[in-house]
């Protein structure tokens, strides 16, 4: 169903590009009379973000969606992820092997570690590398042809109420 709503232009995937912009673009849905549904890293940043769109009636429970992971009290999309996915091109691109780094195997939301490995061996961090690794993630994601390829089956629970979600509102079409 989703695939065939994202082929037939009925749905789009938007990426925010930060929970912060959160409020401003919903905004712009609304006043563009689109619905939708919202993916948010369960972390700090992504739970403020949708306090400020609730508060502001721009957001509601049902539409809602956190990418909890079990064990964590903070989690982010790229936690859900299997490493095997992208460690190789972080490697290459950065010159940051994560699979030798243990500060990387521990817990912790995904760009913390990534950045006390980055750290560790005298890479910079700063918020543009972090984007341009993020992008190197995404780019390797899309090259994968199974969810069973990408994802942690331990950590992948919160897309089924994502799909749920989605799948409800694509049958107001």
């Amino acid at each position: 169903k989703i695939g065939k709503a994202l082929k037939q232009n009925l749905l789009t995937i938007h990426e925010l590009g930060g929970a912060s912009s959160l409020s401003y673009t919903l905004n712009l849905f609304k006043n563009m009379l689109c619905s939708y549904v919202v993916l948010l890293d369960d972390d700090e940043e992504g739970k403020k973000a949708f306090e400020k769109a609730e508060k502001e009636n721009l957001l509601k429970i049902k539409t809602i969606t956190f990418t909890t992971c079990k064990g964590m009290s903070e989690a982010e999309f790229e936690d859900c992820l299997k490493p095997t996915v992208y460690q190789k091109r972080i490697k290459e691109d950065f010159g940051c092997d994560l699979s030798l780094i243990p500060e990387f195997k521990k817990n912790g939301k995904w760009s913390d570690r990534v950045k006390t490995s980055f750290k560790k061996i005298g890479k910079p961090w700063t918020d543009t590398v972090e984007k341009k690794v993020k992008a190197v993630v995404v780019e390797e994601l899309k090259k994968q042809k199974e969810l069973e390829d990408i994802l942690i089956s331990q950590k992948q629970d919160f897309l089924n109420g994502l799909v749920a979600n989605i799948e409800d509102m694509i049958k107001e079409f």
